[in-house]
């Protein structure tokens, strides 16, 4: 916003949200311009360029009983207890499969719908959770976090931007576009 507020004063964003739920219908409908993240059911019908790629990582409060010199082992990672982000209609909600698959067993004790509350419970809380890097090095220094390589290797994370063919070549949107990539990408 504050990027937006310099090169175009003038302009709003009307609709930011967490949730991949009839986000195709919606950019279908063009009541959604711009969809970014990591949403693998976007395919036919819709244009997409990658922003960068980035890894889960374990993350948690300073001073938790995990904040040690040494690597955190699958043993300690499963026996923690765990917020998990169940991201309805985004790649993250894969997550949970990929460790399963893995053989790995996590104690969830919470589960939230997004990103929005994790900073706020770790900092407060003995609880762990697997998040992407990106995520955790912005929640590092407002809430005292730290954050960890897991004991495991998950796939990693493929962060795109979206948008819907019948406006490809609409002159906002490829503006609006360039300078999202311009900003955001690797």
């Amino acid at each position: 916003m504050k990027m937006l507020a310099e090169i175009a004063p003038g302009i709003s964003l009307l609709t930011i949200r967490t949730t991949g739920v009839n986000l195709a219908e919606d950019m279908e409908a063009g009541r959604i311009d711009l969809a970014i993240g990591w949403l693998p059911h976007l395919k036919s019908g819709f244009f997409q360029r990658r922003l960068f790629v980035q890894e889960h990582v374990c993350m948690f409060r300073r001073g938790h009983p995990l904040d040690k010199k040494s690597a955190l082992t699958k043993a300690e990672f499963e026996a923690a207890d765990h917020v998990v982000v169940s991201a309805a209609g985004t790649g993250h909600a894969s997550v949970d499969g990929s460790i399963e698959k893995l053989g790995v067993t996590r104690r969830a004790v919470l589960t939230v719908p997004h990103f929005v509350a994790v900073g706020h419970i770790l900092a407060t809380t003995d609880m762990i959770a697997t998040v992407p890097e990106r995520f955790a090095r912005h929640c590092i220094e407002p809430f005292n976090l730290r954050y960890v390589r897991l004991p495991l290797k998950l796939p990693e994370i493929g962060v795109n931007m979206f948008w819907h063919s019948r406006f490809h070549k609409d002159p906002g949107n490829q503006w609006f576009r360039s300078l999202v990539f311009d900003r955001f990408s690797d």
